[in-house]
């Protein structure tokens, strides 16, 4: 009787798929837009790399809904960090959002020769939602019970030193991870080169 011929490893390096998505964070009397000035709404936009879990996040304020603008920036700023640490933007997922549909995102994959895939259901985005979750859970709540919002700087600074934790020192106990932070899987080393 034949043997059936193994499968390849499915295993994932860093920048082989990159989720993203975007998490309304609220109405931020200080971070007023338009004349008149009228208070703006506040989009955390997220992308976390499936491999390493390495997250990327910002905030940005618009008048309603999110914005390509924004999606495209964070885009670049995936590109340049894996491609600092020697690592291709490969593939990204979205779901059919206004601000992922937009030509102006679709343009600036295309630019980075990112392959784009849209997801039908949330789930299958599941670790950018997932992620959402674990910085509402450990850093806004907690934020807004503490202190009344002064504005858009103050809270995106609260972003970068939680990112800054998450990435650099909070250990992660996922398949890929074993108790390391993402950082020590996106850092090229002897034990994660392809």
């Amino acid at each position: 009787m034949a043997q059936r011929p193994a499968r390849p490893s499915r295993c994932r390096i860093a920048g082989d798929l990159v989720q993203i998505d975007c998490f309304h964070l609220g109405r931020v009397k200080e971070a007023r837009i338009g004349q008149p000035k009228r208070p703006g709404v506040v989009w955390q936009y997220t992308a976390i790399d499936v491999a390493s879990s390495f997250v990327w996040s910002t905030l940005a304020v618009t008048t309603h809904n999110p914005s390509a603008v924004h999606t495209s920036a964070l885009a670049h700023q995936i590109a340049l960090t894996l491609a600092g640490h020697q690592w291709a933007f490969t593939a990204v997922t979205t779901d059919r959002g206004n601000e992922f549909v937009d030509h102006r995102f679709r343009d600036t994959l295309a630019d980075l020769g990112v392959d784009h895939r849209y997801v039908r259901r949330p789930q299958t985005n599941g670790k950018v939602e997932q992620v959402h979750n674990t910085i509402l859970q450990e850093l806004w709540k907690p934020h807004f019970a503490r202190h009344e919002p002064r504005g858009i700087t103050t809270l995106r600074h609260a972003l970068n030193e939680y990112l800054w934790y998450y990435n650099y020192e909070r250990p992660h106990h996922g398949k890929w991870n074993q108790g390391q932070p993402p950082a020590t899987i996106l850092i090229p080393n002897t034990g994660n080169q392809p």
